[in-house]
């Protein structure tokens, strides 16, 4: 028997809570396997008192409807905002946004000798997170893109556009939104770059495809030549196309 729970309309504004369905997850172990079983139950009140009734295993397609109807009450209640010009795409998981190329300080370890660090010129970035999850692509230019706009790799370390970022010990976002963008940015832009992820990102020296591996080395060295130039902006040149569009870099993130 579950305790009272309704408040009276005078607590809620004029608005009456009544206790209407309750939904039970339960786990199942079965060797090494693990799945969930989802039980809905109808609530009923008695005696000033509620009580749940007998349950109903429901199905995949039942849960996404009560889902979306939990997102689509959420919506309806949540505050309006003007989106930042620089957000590109937004969703209740997932936040996708522009940063033009600048020069930064670029931070690199390379164990056993002492950190590096280096004012360089970055790339215009496209970032995409989902969930706690990141993933990045270059653009050659500081416009705006739009959804047909061609898509270069990260040309950067710990960062594959597979696999997404490699956080390291750098602060995640426990979920995507427009308040952690600048989290999940100082992620990238205060990262200590130590390693290579998922081949190669740049198109320098003798690399100029993603099938290739890329020393960490190579990655140190070429960043090392654009801060000794003291370039304002990053090489286009150098940048290596990732054979997609926002669009599809977009639709990709969405899946993954």
């Amino acid at each position: 028997m579950l305790e009272p729970m309704t408040p009276t309309p005078d607590e809620c504004g004029m608005t009456s809570i009544v206790p209407h369905t309750a939904l039970i997850l339960s786990q199942i172990n079965n060797g090494g396997d693990v799945s969930m079983l989802v039980a809905q139950h109808k609530l009923y009140q008695a005696s000033g008192q509620v009580r749940m009734g007998s349950g109903e295993i429901i199905g995949p397609e039942r849960i996404a409807q009560i889902v979306a109807m939990l997102d689509e009450n959420a919506a309806r209640h949540a505050s309006e905002h003007v989106l930042p010009a620089h957000v590109i795409a937004h969703s209740a998981d997932m936040v996708a946004w522009h940063v033009p190329g600048k020069r930064r300080p670029m931070f690199f370890t390379d164990p056993p000798n002492p950190p590096e660090s280096m004012q360089v010129a970055w790339p215009s970035l496209l970032f995409l997170a989902r969930g706690n999850r990141l993933w990045l692509a270059a653009l050659d230019s500081d416009a705006r893109p739009d959804a047909d706009t061609p898509l270069y790799h990260a040309p950067l370390m710990n960062h594959d556009a597979r696999n997404g970022l490699c956080f390291g010990n750098a602060a995640r976002p426990a979920r995507a939104s427009l308040e952690t963008m600048r989290t999940f940015e100082a992620a990238v832009f205060e990262s200590n770059f130590s390693h290579c992820n998922g081949g190669n990102h740049l198109r320098y020296r003798h690399l100029n495809s993603a099938s290739q591996s890329a020393c960490d080395s190579t990655h140190l060295g070429f960043y090392r030549s654009i801060a000794k130039r003291r370039l304002k902006r990053f090489p286009a040149r150098h940048l290596l196309p990732l054979n997609m569009t926002v669009a599809d870099f977009l639709k990709t993130g969405s899946n993954r």
